[in-house]
């Protein structure tokens, strides 16, 4: 961030992209390190699912992708301790961005609600043995991919005047904006759905157990409630969030649509 920052200043880039303040510069800088995080991230989660994911080769890849191949649903809870690193970096990058969103670049409520979110499920993920480690490689991964072209579009959004005056900065945007919503209902909608169900049933079969089997509430039960029920919590606020953001995509996109179908009929009739 610092460095981009530097750059930023030194190589000119804040005069020919007409940035008029260092709170302009600031904020390209955070839009700049999030694209390039969630490159690295989502990159090197489909590179993990195709060439490091372990046992054969099939298996793997439907086991991360659609959980319910992997049988044993303890592994899927408990299991996969190899991948924490991505919750790691998660958990980094959003230790930063969550300070800086807040008094530095003024990020809006819902994104530093999405902040604290996963703040906690990669904290549970890094420092529990119920951490669901089996999907962190998609979901904090390559999941992220969704968010370059986001980090894109945000950056010509906030910068009107200087979008519209070039042209190919105009269709850029338009470009932009289409690949990102594809990206996001395909990423973050159809693919991960599955794994947001399962995660949910699979924390409430461990409370549910745990609750009835009452040896088990009074040796771990009760840290293994409170975990799973934490659990519980943010992966249904993350779900939320997801489904709201995918409802704002479908919304603009068919108000596209049925807006260019009205532009033609008004062209027709003229």
């Amino acid at each position: 961030h610092i460095i981009l920052i530097n750059l930023i200043n030194k190589q000119k880039v804040a005069k020919k992209l007409e940035l008029s303040s260092y709170d302009e510069v600031m904020k390209l800088s955070y839009q700049a390190t999030n694209l390039l995080v969630n490159l690295s991230l989502g990159v090197y989660g489909f590179y993990t699912i195709m060439y490091s994911f372990p046992s054969t080769t099939d298996k793997s890849f439907k086991t991360l992708l659609f959980p319910s191949y992997e049988p044993n649903i303890l592994e899927r809870i408990t299991g996969y301790n190899a991948y924490t690193h991505f919750s790691s970096y998660q958990l980094a990058y959003n230790a930063w961005a969550l300070p800086v969103g807040i008094f530095l670049v003024d990020e809006n409520k819902i994104m530093l609600l999405h902040h604290v979110s996963v703040l906690t499920s990669t904290s549970l993920a890094c420092y529990t043995n119920l951490g669901y480690k089996i999907f962190s490689v998609y979901i904090f991964g390559c999941a992220e991919l969704s968010s370059v072209p986001l980090a894109i579009m945000n950056f010509l959004r906030d910068r009107p005047e200087f979008t519209r005056r070039y042209l190919s900065m105009t269709i850029l945007y338009g470009i932009v904006k289409n690949v990102f919503a594809g990206m996001f209902l395909l990423l973050r909608v159809i693919i991960a759905t599955p794994m947001i169900l399962d995660l949910l049933r699979s924390s409430a079969l461990v409370l549910y157990t745990s609750f009835w089997n009452l040896d088990d509430y009074v040796n771990v039960g009760a840290l293994k409630i409170g975990v799973c029920s934490f659990n519980f919590v943010l992966m249904s606020i993350l779900g939320f969030l997801q489904y709201y953001w995918a409802s704002l995509i479908v919304k603009a996109l068919a108000k596209s649509v049925v807006g260019g179908g009205d532009k033609k009929t008004k062209k027709k009739a003229e």
